[in-house]
């Protein structure tokens, strides 16, 4: 057992109300440096308190690094006798028994999504983890739910991103395309994730689509507080659209003469993607790839300055073009000490 391990066993003795963010610091250290052991420690941890949402980060590692046993244990302790999850569990269990190919988890999935009284981020939890499955034999169920979405102020967010498992090509781009259609008029930007998240997932003309409302101010794609910078982020990890890409794409339109506001609404996505980039190092999707491009190169394309004598970088045209209003100073900040860890661990 590492130290890491026993300090955190210690600090959830001793402390009466034990900070979300330092359990979350222990275990990330732990996820790097443990063993199997460690891991069956956090999962030991986790289980005498499955209710206690502090304890939630503990599954980060085990979903990461667990096996079988330890997904056998969460369905066991964790799901009452209809395999819903007993009042007060964390949905996270649902993410962590799909991340570790548990043989019920499809199943235990399907039971959360047409649960009735599932509440918003269990169903959520159901949705993404249903994307990690064929769903063929499921068309019908499928179609029916995403055909219900559209057209629609609110609905069940993540629904959407179920498109990208519609098996027939042709439907599929129709409905794509009636779910950009219902995103860019009626949908709530609270609500537009998961179609956000399906159409980047939908090769073809989803990714098309996904491309395009990136930069559509009505979609508000940097929206933290709306969660849909995750889900756009998500996408342009699956798609591998890195940092550099979209401060390329800003500046040719910049270039090819776009107007200030547009230029400023494109520079608060870039804000907002590379918040992403910086704290999200992992897809919410274990099929997706993450980006492994070294954070010198981010650093360089959006802070860089051409010459020594004006800063005409990307984050100080944002300060410029907002009288100082709208800058990158936190993000800048935060980028420089990821990029001193960068470096202290190059071999």
């Amino acid at each position: 057992m590492i130290t890491q391990t026993r300090r955190l066993i210690t600090y959830l003795k001793i402390s009466g109300h034990p900070q979300n963010s330092i359990i979350s610091s222990y275990v990330k250290a732990i996820d790097q440096l443990g063993s199997q052991e460690d891991l069956q420690v956090l999962l030991d941890l986790f289980l005498k308190q499955p209710d206690n949402y502090k304890y939630t980060d503990l599954l980060y590692a085990i979903k990461r690094r667990g096996n079988k046993a330890m997904a056998n244990a969460l369905v066991k302790h964790c799901f009452d006798d209809q395999l819903l999850l007993k009042k007060g569990i964390t949905e996270e269990v649902l993410d962590c028994i799909t991340w570790l190919e548990h043989p019920q988890a499809e199943a235990i999935l399907w039971r959360h999504f047409h649960h009735k009284k599932t509440d918003y981020s269990i169903h959520q939890a159901a949705c993404i983890g249903l994307l990690h499955f064929d769903l063929s034999a499921h068309q019908g169920v499928i179609l029916k739910a995403i055909e219900a979405c559209i057209g629609k102020n609110l609905f069940d967010e993540f629904v959407p991103a179920l498109v990208c498992k519609v098996t027939d090509v042709a439907k599929r781009d129709e409905l794509v395309e009636r779910l950009y259609e219902s995103g860019s008029t009626v949908t709530s930007t609270d609500c537009n994730g998961g179609i956000v998240l399906g159409l980047a997932l939908s090769s073809g003309r989803g990714e098309e689509l996904f491309k395009k409302l990136f930069w559509d101010e009505y979609w508000e794609v940097q929206g933290g507080g709306t969660g849909t910078n995750t889900f756009a982020y998500t996408g342009l990890q699956y798609l591998q659209i890195t940092i550099q890409d979209l401060c390329r794409q800003i500046q040719a339109d910049i270039d090819s003469g776009q107007d200030d506001q547009q230029t400023i609404h494109q520079l608060r996505v870039l804000r907002a993607m590379l918040s992403c980039r910086m704290r999200r190092p992992y897809s919410l999707l274990k099929f997706s790839p993450v980006f492994t491009d070294s954070l010198l190169n981010v650093y360089a394309s959006v802070f860089s300055w051409s010459t020594p004598h004006k800063d005409d970088s990307l984050a100080g045209l944002a300060s410029k073009l907002t009288q100082g209003k709208f800058n990158f100073y936190k993000e800048k900040i935060e980028l420089q000490l990821k990029i001193d860890k960068e470096i202290l661990e190059i071999r």
